[in-house]
């Protein structure tokens, strides 16, 4: 089994798997970087840290008093038992599996929307297909019967509409038209 786990990132990867955000941030207390497992042995990658240095002197190597930030890192440690890490592991599994289900949700998703669509332009390209066959003056009936409804309706917001009018003041009727002028 190949781990990796980046503490700093809360992130972890079982051997070709994705990495997968599981918390490690226990590891931090212990100025862990990251750990690398190979199977049968692994390092521990320590965190870079910085210590107050003094500034010396270039001529007389004395301390000027001032100081500058200097990193430090310990070196990695070499380990042959991972056991103390299987959480971490473990719980890229349940992760994985979560995160998994999660995209192939997504993507089934995404197939259904695409092929919903698929038909939608079939049903559509059909209709135009159909349409181009009918001869012009059949299609005028055709248009009347899909155009008519639509007439009646508007005809009949446009009756409403103007009940309404007539039903505000001359001064509500002058704060509509404002609004319609942008003033």
């Amino acid at each position: 089994m190949r781990v990796t786990i980046v503490v700093e990132s809360n992130q972890v990867k079982v051997d070709d798997g994705q990495m997968r955000y599981v918390n490690v941030s226990a590891l931090a207390a212990d100025s862990v970087h990251a750990i690398q497992w190979y199977d049968t042995f692994g390092e521990i990658e320590f965190a870079t840290y910085f210590v107050d240095s003094p500034v010396l002197d270039p001529h007389g190597f004395e301390p000027t008093g001032a100081t500058v930030k200097v990193p430090h890192r310990k070196i990695n440690e070499v380990i042959t038992d991972f056991s103390p890490y299987q959480q971490y592991v473990d719980a890229w599994y349940v992760e994985d599996a979560k995160r998994t289900a999660e995209e192939q949700a997504f993507l089934a998703k995404i197939e259904s929307d695409k092929a919903g669509a698929d038909a939608a332009i079939a049903k559509s390209e059909a209709r135009r297909a159909a349409f181009n066959k009918i001869p012009n003056h059949e299609r005028q009936h055709l248009m009347d019967d899909i155009i008519a409804p639509r007439i009646e309706a508007e005809r009949l917001a446009e009756i409403e509409r103007d009940r309404a009018w007539h039903q505000m003041t001359q001064a509500e009727q002058q704060v509509i038209i404002n609004a319609a002028r942008g003033v």
